[in-house]
């Protein structure tokens, strides 16, 4: 058994639904790490499998495993949760479908103290059942704090919270989660992030297993519904960011036609809440839909005649007419 006598340099949150499958594992490789000086905060999120069972044999076994049972709410509630009872220098989450390498947290913390960054981010490991892939951030290093924000807005750079070490001093009461918000509310963390932070810094290895494997995973079906969410993080970033020019670009940046025709076809967005979330994004939703040519042309008129103002139903029943002859 371990005894922590000292503030912990690192809190990892892994925020805890129904995943007994996977969570012995992904908990076996945080506790095998090199680096020791951290705490592990498992809050379990209404979870109704064996992942109880499976969380309180770790903090049995070692005190540095704390373990919060909570009714459900989501995602982000879990995560705000495990960010709310941590007392880490630095903050870090791993989802408990996925693995650590033995080094995960030596590596990253080494690079914050000797870089002085307030974000430090990781290569990761993205496996499939047949193949695993490395995915590098290579491209993003040197790059500005508002350019990082701009790749974000895109997708380019993923706004996940798994392989980023984030100094405590700029989120504690200063970035939280949305609530209600719990299908991309770790993008919306991660942009809240860098706009808090002075530096930011990157480990050049694969650190991190990410399971897209598992098929219970909300990336596993992504669904109208699920696509609808996008909306609210989209028009919560643009309305954070602060200047004309920088709300032009990362207006630019975050919307795409295909994203119009996901919320245009959603069942239960109200015609006001498409409009409303439309207006945001007008300009670049019209000028996108008459000058990108590759985009087919269903997918660009649909972006055209949101962005004039027609009614989310006229698409609607356009398409369930198609569907049902």
């Amino acid at each position: 058994s371990f005894t922590l006598n000292m503030v912990p340099d690192i809190s990892i949150i892994v925020p805890i639904y129904n995943q007994e499958r996977f969570l012995y594992d992904s908990l076996l490789s945080i506790k095998n790490n090199l680096f020791t000086n951290y705490e592990v905060i498992l809050v379990n999120d209404g979870s109704t499998d064996q992942s109880e069972k499976i969380c309180k044999k770790f903090c049995d076994e070692d005190s540095r495993f704390k373990y919060f049972r909570k009714d459900n709410n989501g995602v982000a509630s879990a995560r705000q949760f495990g960010l709310n009872v941590s007392n880490g220098k630095y903050l870090i989450h791993v989802d408990p479908d996925d693995r650590v390498e033995p080094d995960y947290l030596s590596e990253m913390f080494i690079n914050a103290i000797s870089t002085k960054a307030d974000i430090v981010i990781c290569d990761y490991f993205e496996e499939y059942d047949e193949q695993t892939k490395i995915v590098s951030h290579r491209a993003f290093c040197g790059m500005t704090l508002q350019d990082l924000k701009l790749e974000l807005a895109e997708g380019a750079f993923w706004g996940v919270c798994w392989n980023k070490l984030i100094k405590s001093d700029i989120i504690k009461g200063k970035v939280d989660f949305a609530p209600h918000i719990n299908f991309q509310e770790d993008k919306l963390f991660i942009f809240r992030a860098l706009c808090e932070a002075k530096k930011v810094s990157f480990v050049q290895r694969p650190l991190y297993h990410y399971n897209r494997a598992n098929p219970d995973s909300i990336l596993t079906s992504i669904t109208f519904e699920k696509a609808a969410q996008v909306w609210p993080v989209r028009q919560l970033i643009l309305a954070e960011e602060s200047g004309l020019f920088n709300r032009l670009r990362l207006s630019n940046r975050l919307i795409n036609l295909r994203s119009v025709m996901e919320l245009t076809l959603s069942e239960g967005v109200s015609n006001a809440d498409f409009q409303k979330t439309i207006n945001q994004f007008r300009l670049v939703i019209f000028l996108k839909s008459i000058s990108q040519r590759r985009i087919n042309l269903k997918t660009r008129l649909i972006g055209l005649f949101s962005s004039l103002g027609v009614s989310v139903r006229v698409f609607q029943f356009v398409m369930r007419i198609k569907h049902k002859y």
